[in-house]
């Protein structure tokens, strides 16, 4: 069982990245702002973890903070910009988020690709980023990201370095080697550890296990991950397949710690596999690692044969939610 448009889609995220600039040309925000907070759920808010990685890796502070519940963090004052995102528009934390902002008469944008979010930035005419229809929310990360720097690079939050980084990035993904590596994992655990500089990479790609193969997956950073979670493999009482992201940018010590990791646990029988990740930039490694791991989850999920868009368990939870 192949679904056809779910893997056409993967394709595109590389091309999405000008579209998503495109979409978000020219539109500034109410007045100026210092900080920055995004209210989203799963795919609506996860490319924000993406996007302060990248930023970080270039050497910049600036960084957007995430808000994943219904209310406008404490924090926020009248050099905060609030950002309601949500891909369907109709995200209840998101909706309650926006409501508050326009209540409080906040700075506030929307982006999504239709939806009351779209309404509500409409009819109280907010600065509004349109988002492509026709995918899933986590396969329009690309859309999300190219917008948002775009628009925070417009409004002079972020240096422009980032937004020239992005759009210039090398794409290097092997298909092929996706679908073997997801071979591999099939009826396994998969466990992803990176360095500290990469744990939004790791965690995206764990999320990516559960979202588009349905399986259960972890993840975890190094070194924090020597200091505790290593213990826990003492008594094994799964089937793990561990995969280590291994940036050629890693500082040594942590390199270091990789190795000796491997050595050790590969002697207790776990299966670890070392990925060296792909570019000549950290922010290229991080592109073409997480374009990699969507061929990788969407060739499990065609092992499991199980289509890879569905969300019963998710859309059966709103459900029960909504009938509270």
């Amino acid at each position: 069982m192949i679904n056809q448009k779910y893997f056409d889609d993967i394709t595109k995220f590389p091309s999405q990245l000008a579209i998503g600039v495109q979409q978000a040309n020219e539109i500034k925000a109410l007045r100026s702002f210092q900080k920055v907070i995004l209210s989203g759920m799963g795919g609506s808010s996860l490319f924000v973890e993406y996007i302060n990685q990248m930023n970080a890796s270039l050497g910049f502070t600036e960084r957007i903070d995430i808000n994943r519940s219904y209310s406008i963090p404490k924090f926020a004052d009248a050099d905060t910009l609030l950002i309601a995102s949500s891909y369907s528009g109709n995200t209840e934390e998101s909706v309650s988020f926006l409501k508050e902002a326009l209540e409080r008469k906040l700075n506030c944008i929307v982006i999504s690709a239709g939806g009351e979010l779209v309404e509500l930035a409409k009819t109280n005419k907010l600065p509004l980023i349109i988002i492509p229809q026709g995918v899933v929310p986590r396969l329009a990360t690309g859309y999300f990201i190219g917008a948002l720097v775009k628009f925070l690079t417009d409004n002079l939050f972020f240096k422009a370095a980032l937004l020239e980084k992005i759009l210039t990035v090398k794409f290097d993904v092997d298909q092929t080697a996706a679908k073997l590596f997801a071979e591999k994992l099939y009826k396994k655990v998969p466990i992803i550890y990176s360095s500290i500089e990469n744990s939004a990479t790791a965690r995206i790609i764990k999320i990516k296990f559960n979202e588009n193969s349905k399986v259960q997956a972890f993840w975890n950073e190094f070194p924090e991950q020597n200091h505790n979670e290593l213990e826990g493999f003492t008594n094994l009482i799964i089937n793990p397949y561990i995969i280590l992201l291994k940036s050629k940018f890693t500082h040594p010590r942590i390199s270091k710690r990789f190795d000796i990791y491997q050595e050790i646990f590969s002697k207790k029988g776990l299966v670890i596999e070392t990925i060296p990740l792909k570019g000549k930039s950290m922010l290229e490694e991080m592109f073409n690692t997480v374009h990699f791991f969507d061929y990788v989850s969407f060739f499990l999920a065609e092992l499991y044969n199980t289509n890879p868009e569905s969300t019963n368990l998710l859309e059966g939870f709103k459900l029960e939610l909504k009938n509270l």
